[in-house]
């Protein structure tokens, strides 16, 4: 996936937030190990029973802290330190709770373990934000397209849906592509058998739809260049036959070696549903471009639409949005070499 030069808001007060509880957590465990008796006695807390060993946990607790300050500080290139202080600060906090729970410990010490928990939690948002940080640049941009995929340039669309019928968000990206002189095809999702009414029970446990292969156009030479493919999110995920149709590897040629990007109608949360195409989309050779999500604004809710149901409405912020991102994919740049997308972009193609 290329790369942005973007750097997510929430990024960055998460980092700011790591930097700042770590900076809190060691300064109390420095407070305890250089002045723990007249801190003790202040707040009338006994001594502990064996100092040695509080000095031992109290120490460990410090530099458990600073690893996870160190891979804050470096990022991607020590990320495996972030679980050693998450592991580490995860099992002080428990057990501490676990001591204090059982009165072998004064109850003061609660809040030490609640410090630690909270830098776990704030540790773990980092975690999950840092290697989700793409898909929020795919939210924010249109990455580069393929230069040269082996086929002669085009400027030929497939919109895949779950709908047979054109859907207001497609209809609005459509729109713009035939502005910028793109030819436009459909195809759509059509789930097998009792699957066609959709399940909720499915959506929530990710249970397999079977579904045909996808209906493309047979009359002409399948040269496109850019494929969109659009989904509802279906209790916190992408709906289930829309996956299963990514997953199906009579498909993969329709996606592979082709610029792709990722429309998801947003019932009540989107993320997961964006993250699940993105990863299909890629293990299908696509080069994913954009993402971006709508809002259904006649239906809201966490439960799936009816399969295959044209009926939703879209905001106006959502039609324009919808129709800023058919202008944008009309005009990326297209600079990425097409070997990137088989060897990885750190290897260059054999002579």
């Amino acid at each position: 996936m290329a790369t942005s030069s973007h750097t997510t808001i929430a990024g960055r007060w998460l980092r700011a937030l790591c930097v700042l509880s770590t900076l809190a957590s060691s300064a109390v465990n420095v407070a305890l190990l250089v002045a723990h008796r007249p801190i003790f006695a202040a707040l009338g807390v006994p001594l502990p029973v064996d100092v040695r060993l509080f000095f031992v946990e109290t120490s460990l607790s410090f530099t458990i802290g600073l690893v996870g300050l160190l891979a804050v500080r470096q990022g991607k290139r020590v990320e495996s330190l972030l679980a050693v202080g998450v592991l580490g600060k995860g099992l002080y906090a428990t057990t501490t709770f676990a001591f204090c729970a059982l009165g072998h410990e004064h109850g003061f010490f609660y809040s030490l373990a609640a410090g630690d928990a909270f830098l776990v939690f704030v540790f773990l948002l980092y975690w999950i934000q840092s290697n989700g940080e793409a898909l929020f640049e795919l939210e924010i941009d249109v990455f580069e397209g393929i230069a040269n995929s082996g086929r002669a340039a085009t400027k030929k669309a497939l919109l895949v849906s779950i709908s047979e019928k054109r859907t207001p968000a497609l209809d609005a990206i459509e729109t713009r592509l035939r502005r910028h002189g793109y030819e436009v095809d459909a195809a759509a999702v059509v789930a097998q058998g009792a699957a066609a009414s959709g399940s909720v029970m499915g959506a929530l446990l990710r249970w397999h739809v079977p579904v045909a292969p996808l209906r493309v156009p047979r009359d002409h030479d399948h040269d496109w260049d850019l494929v969109v493919v659009e989904s509802p999110d279906w209790l916190f995920g992408v709906a289930a036959p829309v996956e299963a149709a990514l997953r199906d590897p009579a498909n993969r040629w329709i996606f592979q070696g082709r610029d792709a990007a990722v429309l998801v109608v947003s019932r009540g949360s989107h993320r997961r549903a964006l993250a699940m195409i993105v990863a299909l989309l890629e293990r299908a050779g696509a080069n994913v471009v954009a993402a971006r999500a709508v809002v259904d604004d006649a239906a809201a809710g966490l439960f799936p639409a009816p399969l295959g149901a044209a009926t939703y409405t879209l905001t106006d912020a959502g039609r324009t949005e919808a129709e800023s991102l058919g202008a944008s994919l009309a005009a990326r740049a297209r600079t990425r070499p097409h070997w990137t997308l088989l060897l990885g972009a750190d290897e260059e193609p054999h002579a």
